[in-house]
């Protein structure tokens, strides 16, 4: 989830979650371990999405255990990454095993992997309301895993980043001074105004690379410029168009 620091000029090289969706068979030995990164990584976003469709939380439950099987079975392996992103694969996924639990056919296929074409959405299921709820929740669980890459940097003996950036967020009409004073509060100690301005101007940065990591993660190709159109389909860019073009300068993308 975080972005190393030296990694930050290569983000082309960045190793993304389809080499463990490529490997996805339950006999390989760590598969257990691989499959769990899978549904930490993706499954936030599907039960967002499933209770703002379901709207009721037994369904809910039934329709993402049936999806967290399927992916820890292994059956993602049939995902084609060259037919787009693995994002648009979990959404056709989804939708089909919604179809499935309204027909009251929501019944675990032990031995059938899925064999769909990712970039197709099932009959019934690909009107636009649909599509911008997926897409939302996709977009909701990434910021949220940013924070949370924060949150850990932090509580690993890191700077606040993460506490300073959410007093900002959560009071964005006050003044460095009492930014300071209520930081410093939480903190323990005195702090400057001129201090905090800083911490919360590098903790943005850092929440930028954190989101642009997330992002990377997702790709088969983490390029630059992959990871911009994601952004921008995603409407993250607000949040990450100084760092990528940091990065674009520190690093040319060969493409």
């Amino acid at each position: 989830m975080n972005l190393p620091e030296e990694s930050i000029h290569h983000l082309s090289r960045i190793e993304t979650l389809w080499s463990v969706v490529r490997g996805g068979s339950p006999d390989r030995p760590n598969a257990a371990d691989a499959q769990r990164q899978l549904l930490n990584r993706y499954g936030g976003s599907v039960r967002r999405y499933l209770q703002a469709c379901l709207q009721d939380q037994d369904a809910v439950d039934e329709v993402y255990q049936e999806f967290a099987l399927r992916l820890v079975r292994g059956d993602f392996r049939n995902a084609d990454q060259s037919r787009g992103r693995f994002r648009n694969y979990v959404k056709s996924v989804v939708y089909r095993l919604m179809i499935d639990h309204h027909r009251g056919q929501a019944k675990r296929r032990a031995q059938t992997p899925l064999q769909h074409d990712p970039e197709a959405p099932p009959a019934g299921a690909s009107d636009s309301d649909l599509d911008a709820d997926f897409t939302k929740s996709w977009r909701d669980e990434l910021l949220a895993q940013a924070w949370a890459a924060l949150a850990e940097a932090e509580q690993g003996g890191g700077p606040p980043h993460h506490a300073a950036l959410q007093l900002r967020v959560e009071h964005p009409d006050w003044s460095s001074n009492e930014l300071a004073a209520e930081l410093g509060r939480t903190l323990g100690r005195e702090l400057q105004s001129g201090a905090v301005r800083v911490m919360i101007h590098r903790a943005r940065e850092r929440f930028s690379d954190a989101v642009i990591s997330v992002v990377a993660d997702s790709l088969e190709q983490a390029s630059l410029d992959a990871i911009e159109a994601e952004l921008l389909e995603l409407d993250l860019m607000t949040y990450c168009r100084a760092a990528l073009a940091r990065h674009r300068e520190s690093s040319p993308d060969p493409g």
